[in-house]
């Protein structure tokens, strides 16, 4: 199943292996923890199943991070209003931890959950909520804080500065080169994937690029062409490793990767609508 973070409808989508589009949980803008049908959300931005089954969702517009188990009951997993310049403290509490803008979410294979709050348009923070029930700081994103993912390895990878960080579950950070600073990632609407061999796949922000840079070769990446799609808003791999992306134009595509030298980079295009 595909699931997708339907912003504008206020709602998180699932699409069947046979194409069957139904809403998993959500209807009307607004607020409340209830079954799946009697949910509110607001401006829901990112999605993530966690070992359990349960879906996560960085439920944007209400400052909160939300939880689906799989009986469809929804409640909130941590968040409590927005930071604001009367009251900045963030809390590591998930009962009183306040979140600027949540972007993007992932969660590694322990089932913590990796959060991008964005402070403002100079900076934000990679922060985790931890299977004890911390809100926890794992990073600071000092050029907006866009996008991550978690590999099978439990690695944190962000993006900040047009640079790629990986964070190791010991703590360690390892910069990719810095000649990725020239190119848009890390903008808004940049979407982040990490695949099974721990090629980190981006897209920029416009332009309906999407690069892999290999984990062998954390190279330059060099524009290979463009999917049929302006403005890409998500990017997943799925279980079988098919590549999955959202359009501005209100489609999911799926994406055939073909091998394109140089070695270390693959080429997405021929994109179909899923």
């Amino acid at each position: 199943n595909v699931l997708v973070a339907d912003c504008d409808n206020h709602c998180i989508r699932r699409i069947t292996p046979d194409g069957r589009v139904t809403t998993l949980a959500g209807s009307t803008k607004g607020f409340a923890d209830n079954s799946a049908s009697r949910a509110r959300f607001n401006l829901p931005e990112g999605v993530a199943v966690d070992p359990m089954g349960n879906v996560i969702l960085a439920d944007t517009g209400n400052y909160r991070i939300r939880q689906i188990d799989p009986k469809g009951e929804v409640t909130t997993l941590a968040g409590s209003a927005r930071v604001t310049q009367s009251c900045p403290y963030l809390g590591d509490d998930i009962l009183d931890a306040r979140f600027h803008e949540l972007t993007h979410v992932a969660v590694d294979s322990n089932g913590n959950v990796i959060i991008m709050d964005k402070a403002n348009e100079f900076g934000g923070y990679v922060r985790c909520i931890s299977t004890e029930g911390r809100v926890l700081k794992v990073a600071n994103a000092f050029n907006g804080a866009y996008c991550s993912a978690v590999d099978s390895m439990g690695n944190v990878y962000y993006v900040d500065n047009g640079r790629i960080t990986k964070i190791s579950p010991a703590g360690e950070s390892t910069t990719f080169k810095a000649d990725l600073i020239n190119f848009p990632f890390g903008s808004p609407g940049s979407c982040m994937a990490i695949d099974g061999d721990q090629n980190v796949l981006i897209s920029e922000s416009s332009g309906g690029k999407v690069w892999i840079v290999k984990s062998s070769h954390q190279k330059h990446p060099e524009s290979l062409g463009a999917c049929a799609i302006w403005e890409i808003r998500g990017l997943a791999i799925g279980a079988t490793g098919t590549i999955y992306v959202a359009g501005s134009d209100h489609r999911i595509y799926t994406l055939d990767a073909q091998l394109t030298p140089p070695a270390h980079l693959w080429r997405l295009a021929r994109a179909t609508v899923c």
